[in-house]
């Protein structure tokens, strides 16, 4: 008896835990990428999953000798990213199969089909066009893309942008 009331304790606690609100889910952290069109003559920059209240200032290339190019402007789109595919969740049941009729059996399930819900995402994409193609791509590794920007908080950032 005792075996039964700790059993329907439990299950009451698991119900309990399946219907409360899941864990706050973090922003992803903003990331980025450039690539080089046109035989060398523009750089494509994109960023994703930037911060609300976010203030992007610019995108630029930097050369090896320090000059910079700024980009055009920014093409900005909203959209979802993560799994999407439905929440996970949990269920309770308490079943038996005796032949007496008395319940003796409590089963636990976990919906692991779930992939947790999508999130909103802001990304932003630009062209920069390049001064020197010819250099651009005789040795792209010694310039860089970098996005400028300031937090929520007024801290100025930089982002470098790897090269895809």
């Amino acid at each position: 008896m005792r075996a039964a009331g700790l059993l329907g304790g439990l299950a009451a606690a698991l119900l309990l835990a399946a219907c409360a609100e899941p864990a706050p889910r973090r922003n992803p952290v903003m990331s980025g990428a450039a690539f080089v069109l046109d035989e060398g003559r523009r750089v494509e920059a994109e960023v994703h999953d930037v911060p609300p209240g976010a203030q992007l200032l610019a995108i630029v290339l930097v050369a090896p000798d320090g000059g910079e190019t700024p980009s055009g402007a920014f093409a900005e789109t909203r959209g979802e990213r993560g799994p999407g595919y439905g929440p996970t969740g949990q269920g309770v049941s308490i079943s038996g199969g005796s032949s007496s009729g008395i319940s003796t059996g409590v089963t636990l399930g976990v919906n692991s089909s779930g992939g947790g819900a999508s999130i909103a995402s802001d990304s932003v994409s630009t062209s920069i066009a390049v001064p020197d193609p010819a250099k651009l791509l005789a040795d792209r590794r010694a310039y860089r893309v970098e996005l400028r920007w300031i937090e929520v908080g007024g801290t100025p950032r930089v982002l470098p942008l790897p090269w895809r």
